[in-house]
């Protein structure tokens, strides 16, 4: 009898807070997973600054679960349509993360010649993405899904049996405790999984996601990218005007504004 897929779906929230639509997308998350069938836990953790820290508590919290079969991270501000969660797990391969937008508007070359030969709207056009896919022999396609180098840990999905080969291969990470305080249940067993490391080939800083990827495929492992799914990675923008640009010299050709009326708006 194949054993039910449990997913504890882990959120570090940086000051407690988690945005209206990643909330929305959690919400659907559990309604969908009622109706297929499989079992959603949900996972917080607030008021640890540290993000290396608060991903490696919540390894240790996913641990502690019985009978929890997959570990979902997916990030605060990240918004998502339920159904890409059933379509990774439905992938069942170890390790799959979603690719998400970096909070970024970058109108260099690239993105020009994208929106110009309409390979992409203008509202994509200028996205840089967090992920990157093989290249090469390395790389394997499976309908939507590719094998990576390395992918953000906003969306990952992996099966318990990922970190357990990982405990077992990097006993050196293991740690008691942490100066820090939160409302995370203490445990006997941390293990440093998520801490960001030199990159021994160039020398780079490389962040917490980074390092558990390459942790991750230096024992074996593969990572999958699910290329199909579309994520919003939900942050601020600043709306900097210049209205001399529109004011002044030439007569405005439209309206300066348009007040809607509450009434009819």
């Amino acid at each position: 009898m194949r054993r039910k897929t449990a997913g504890v779906h882990s959120t570090p929230c940086f000051g407690g807070l988690v945005s209206q639509h990643y909330m929305q997308s959690v919400l659907g998350l559990v309604q969908l997973a009622s109706a297929a069938g499989f079992d959603a836990t949900l996972a917080l953790l607030g008021h640890d600054s540290l993000i290396t820290r608060s991903r490696n508590t919540l390894v240790s919290q996913f641990l502690m679960t019985q009978g929890a079969t997959h570990l979902l991270f997916i990030d605060a501000d990240i918004s998502f349509e339920p159904e890409q969660v059933l379509h990774m797990l439905n992938f069942n391969q170890d390790f799959v993360a979603g690719v998400y937008p970096l909070k970024v508007i970058d109108w260099s070359n690239p993105a020009i010649l994208r929106a110009a030969a309409r390979r992409e709207g203008f509202e994509t056009a200028p996205l840089l993405y967090v992920g990157a896919a093989s290249t090469g022999s390395d790389r394997e396609q499976r309908g939507p899904f590719c094998t990576a180098i390395y992918c953000g840990g906003g969306f990952m999905l992996i099966k318990r049996q990922v970190v357990e080969q990982m405990i077992a291969a990097y006993p050196e990470t293991r740690y008691k405790g942490a100066h820090a305080y939160s409302n995370a249940v203490n445990s006997e067993a941390n293990y440093a999984l998520f801490d960001c490391l030199i990159d021994r080939d160039t020398g780079a800083y490389v962040s917490e996601d980074f390092a558990f990827c390459q942790r991750w495929r230096d024992i074996g492992g593969k990572i999958w990218l699910d290329t199909e799914g579309k994520l919003t990675y939900v942050g601020s923008y600043n709306f900097r005007g210049d209205p001399r640009l529109r004011y002044q010299g030439t007569p405005a050709l439209a309206p300066g504004f348009e007040r809607a009326d509450p009434l009819t708006a």
